[in-house]
């Protein structure tokens, strides 16, 4: 293994165990003019906590967490067939398990990894290919990143979080020159086989990747947009889920403060961590809930943490351990070798 990567694993688990350690045992970290103070888990009160959430708003919460992964499925399965036709969508039902339930088992992202492996040996699509359409699926995620910071910014009730009430101008202004640059981007892509430098140097390799990377972007204008529907589909989903978890918790929260608590911890998780981002996943759901006005204790911050990691990390993962164990044809001895 490479020393980055042993590197990385080794960054990863000390994160995670500083976390874990903050969020179980309570710590109080002073950096510049921020303080921010940890309480030490009291595990009575969490028990107590947990046993008055209301249990169908929970189950609403677990249901619409899930049904992201076939959003997903949808997604992976278009951006798959515009490369080889005959791809079933039962097949990209597996390849997004193996990648979520992967992520959270296996170091460095190997899901990630697992997933693009899974994808060229089972239908025959070249390995830059299929890697290709994992960095598509993550292109389409930070475009939806995108437009819900944009959503959270306009239309969000800027006094419900404390945050926002003091950074929102600068924030907005960020916004503002973001959205300009990715517009021109978006344009750029769009127009790329008419700008005369690329005509000219279309038998040239780099250029080559890039116009068939362009075609798996934007097959076409209208599977673009469909696709980004279907992206936004995907996220509300989950963002319903945070949701109908705040109203099982009787916090008094909005399904925009939902965006926004999905939105940040999608950030924060891209911090390196252990599998499954134990403990990051924690303190960044804590450190979220702790920006918004309304008063929410201890227990309930600790207790809606995890059992928000719970719904969404548990049975995505439970189903990685299913499926290599039933559908082995997915996988290979040879993977670690090929990658």
């Amino acid at each position: 293994m490479k020393t980055h990567k042993i590197f990385s694993i080794i960054l990863g688990v000390l994160i995670s165990i500083t976390a874990i350690y903050a969020f179980f045992w309570g710590v109080d970290i002073k950096i510049f003019s921020f303080n921010i103070k940890f309480e030490k888990v009291d595990f009575s009160s969490i028990y107590t906590t947990l046993k008055s959430i209301n249990i169908y708003y929970f189950i609403l919460a677990f249901i619409f967490s899930q049904i992201t992964f076939i959003f997903r499925a949808i997604r992976l399965w278009l951006i798959l067939k515009s490369i080889k036709e005959n791809v079933s969508l039962w097949d990209s039902i597996i390849f997004t398990i193996l990648g979520f339930g992967g992520n959270n088992i296996l170091p460095l992202r190997g899901g990630e990894a697992l997933k693009a492996f899974s994808i060229y040996k089972k239908t025959g699509i070249s390995f830059v290919s299929a890697t290709n359409s994992v960095i598509i699926e993550r292109i389409y995620d930070t475009i939806n990143l995108g437009i819900f910071i944009l959503f959270i910014l306009f239309f969000m009730n800027i006094s419900e979080n404390k945050f926002l009430a003091k950074y929102f101008i600068d924030l907005k202004e960020f916004a503002i020159y973001a959205s300009l640059f990715f517009i021109f981007l978006f344009i750029f892509l769009l127009s790329i086989d008419k700008i005369e430098f690329f005509k000219r140097k279309k038998s040239n390799k780099i250029i080559i990747e890039v116009l068939r990377f362009k075609h798996m972007i934007l097959p076409n204008f209208n599977l673009f947009v469909f696709m980004i529907l279907i992206t936004i589909l995907l996220w509300f989903s989950l963002d319903l889920g945070i949701y109908f978890l705040f109203k099982a918790f009787h916090m008094n929260l909005s399904i925009i403060a939902g965006v926004l608590l999905e939105t940040l911890l999608s950030v924060s998780v891209a911090l390196p961590s252990t599998p499954g981002f134990l403990g990051v996943f924690q303190v960044a759901v804590e450190l979220i809930l702790k920006t918004f006005s309304i008063s929410i204790s201890t227990s309930t911050i600790k207790s809606f943490a995890i059992l928000l990691w719970i719904v969404q990390i548990i049975p995505i993962t439970f189903l990685f351990i299913i499926t290599i164990s039933l559908l082995p044809e997915y996988l290979s001895k040879d993977f670690n070798n090929e990658i």
